[in-house]
Order: C-alpha cells, then structure tokens, then sequence
C-alpha cells in the first residue's frame, strides 16, 4: 500500500513539473507577443486536477488577446466548474494533501483569481454581443464577492457586473453595484449611473458626463501590464509606473481617460496579509474542522466551498503558482462617443505620462442602443 501510494505521489509530482515547464514557455511567448505559440504549448498539457485551473486560467487570457474569444470563454468555464467540484470534494481528501508536496496540491486559484475568472469571461460575450451571458457572469461575480470572507474585493469587478446588469435593463442590480464599487475607490467617484469622477469633491450633484448634444458613449475596459508573479514581483511597473492612464481618440478626437479600478498586486498583498492572520489564527484547526464538516452536508453553498479551501489554503506554500497572464492595472474608461463610432485609437501612457502603446481596432466594438462597448490590453511586451 505504501509503495503504492509513494508511485502515485512521484507520478503526481513529475505531471507537475511538466505542466510549470509549458506554463513558463507559454508565459514568455506571451509577454513577447507570440501568441500562436503560447496557445500551441498549452494546448497539449496536462489535463490534470493538480494544475488543471492555473492551465485553462492562462490558456483562455491567451485566446482572448489573440481574439478567440468563444475558445477563451470555453477554457475559463471549465475551469470555474473545476474550481467548483474541487470545493466540493471530501474533507479528508482535502487533509491529506496536507502529507503531500506542496507542488503536487491542486491548484484552486486565489479569491481574487477566481472572481477575475467571471470578470474576463464576461468581456468574451461582451466582444460577441452576449448580453444576457454576460449578466449571468455579473451574478457570479457579484456572488464571488460576498462571500470574500475577509479577503480583499475590487472595484473593477464591481463595476464590471454593475454595467453587466444596467445593459439588460437590471437598474436596480446595477445602481447597488456601482455603489459597491464607488466604497472601493479612494480617489475616484463612481455615480450611481456608472459615471467615472475623478475626485470625490462634488460626488453628490455629478451627473454623466457626456458631451452636449451627444447621447451616445463608450465603455472600454483596459488592462495594462503584467500582473504579479508567484513571488508577487511585478516586472513591469518600471515601465508603466504608479498612475498608468489610456487615452480615447475617435478618429483625432479625444473622447477621455481611462481609471483605474483595481492593481493586481495590491490584490496579492492583501490577499497575503489575510492568509498570514489565518496562519497566526489559535483556533485554525476548529476552522478547518466546522467549516469542513458544514461543506460536507450543504455542497450547493459556494460560500462554505471557499471557507473550507481557504482554511487549508492558509498553510500551504503556492510559490510560483499565480495566474500570471493577469494585467497589473484594470481600468475603465467611459466616454461620449459619436453615434457611427468604427474604429477607437487608445494610447497609453506609463511611468511620467510617457506614451508607451498605441493601438488602433475596430474589434472588438458591439453596440447596445446608445452604448458602444469594447476591452483592449497594453501590448503584452
């Protein structure tokens, strides 16, 4: 029995290696820009649970920057029902990888993973004029984040559900979710009509800022950078600095600004501030042992899933382990915008207001009556 159980830890531990050596080749590839070739080398790994998440996590930013935007969708839903059986496994299944080697426990993603897991998905259908799917993802999202847990929530989610909802009709939901979001920004205000301000002075009589005589606008969601690694670096901010900042051009108009919403490394280190408390908790063991036997007689209860995988979480170490194809900024940008709006000139503007990209498209670009609504990323390089 023991031999046994000695081979299938080896096995496990050798398809773990393998799967962190395509994960860093495709990583490469993509912040190079080659995107054929990241796509290439992550389509043939390892399907199995131990870094199942991580890989379809990776592989779905990959195809969504390259425009495969049904393939992203498909990879990142599978990984969120992965995330979801996972949670729901034994208690005593869950202990005993606590014998095993850290490189060899399956992989579940951080709270804040798995909500920008539904936040990206959601772009998918936007780029596809989804909308109903869309708002179904702003449910996700809006589940994920009340039940945290104590872990850190972020605006640009937020916000991205509320206008989810305000698309299908849903103003109630959407009013609730800007308003969840304008309690996570300092310096910025967010009306309650999802206009973007950029003080807090005179938060109570601003209203949409849209140019006169123009009724149409556009909603853009920006990434910029390259998020955290799994020792939390963030090899980019040198280029892109503290403030990083998209301007919109129609044409040679300038329609406005984007702001930023949420920092992926801030998420990261407040992420590993909660699970230092939890490590230093006296009474982890009675967490674990009440909030896994509570999960094993209510599975359908996605909050009791995470309490349970956050508890055995907080002594494991995931170094190198992170959803590093994340963008470090996530912005939005919303504008006036002409009524035969084609195609949208973002520039991007780094460390010192340096412009650092330019990129001109015209999709992805849907419209939803008056709404026109696009995402685009700072060139990975």
């Amino acid at each position: 029995m023991r031999a046994r159980a000695l081979v299938m830890i080896l096995a496990a531990a050798s398809l773990s290696g393998c799967a962190s050596t395509q994960l860093s080749t495709a990583r490469k590839d993509f912040y190079k820009g080659d995107l054929a070739n990241a796509s290439m080398t992550l389509a043939g790994a390892p399907t199995e649970d131990t870094d199942k998440v991580l890989l379809l996590m990776e592989r779905g930013m990959v195809k969504q920057v390259a425009g495969h935007y049904k393939a992203s969708a498909d990879d990142w839903l599978e990984a969120v029902e992965t995330i979801d059986r996972l949670d729901k496994v034994s208690v005593s299944r869950q202990t005993a990888s606590f014998v095993t080697s850290d490189r060899i426990k399956t992989f579940r993603g951080l709270p804040y993973e798995r909500t920008l897991l539904h936040t990206f998905s959601a772009l998918n259908y936007f780029a596809r004029a989804m909308w109903d799917d869309a708002a179904v993802e702003a449910r996700n999202i809006i589940d994920r984040c009340e039940n945290l847990s104590g872990f850190p929530d972020d605006a640009y989610s937020r916000y991205l559900a509320a206008f989810c909802l305000e698309v299908v009709g849903n103003a109630d939901g959407a009013r609730r979710q800007y308003e969840a979001a304008d309690k996570l920004t300092k310096t910025l205000a967010i009306t309650t009509s999802g206009a973007l301000i950029p003080s807090k002075e005179g938060k109570a009589t601003a209203k949409q800022n849209r140019a006169p005589g123009k009724d149409n606008e556009l909603v853009c969601f920006i990434g910029i950078g390259r998020g955290p690694d799994g020792y939390g670096r963030t090899p980019q901010r040198g280029r892109w600095g503290l403030t990083p900042f998209v301007e919109v051009f129609s044409g040679d108009e300038l329609l406005g600004r984007s702001y930023a919403l949420a920092d992926t490394a801030s998420l990261h280190n407040q992420t590993q501030h909660k699970l230092a408390a939890i490590r230093a908790a006296k009474d982890i063991t009675r967490v674990v042992v009440k909030e896994g036997l509570a999960a094993s007689v209510s599975r359908d209860s996605p909050a009791l899933g995470i309490l349970l995988w956050i508890a055995m979480f907080a002594f494991e170490n995931q170094a190198e382990r992170r959803w590093e194809t994340l963008p470090l900024s996530l912005q939005v940008a919303r504008v006036p915008c002409p009524d035969d709006l084609r195609t949208v000139t973002l520039v991007f503007h780094g460390r010192n207001g340096v412009v650092s990209d330019r990129q001109v498209y015209s999709a992805p670009l849907t419209r939803r009556r008056a709404t026109f609504v696009t995402f685009a990323r700072s060139a990975p390089r």
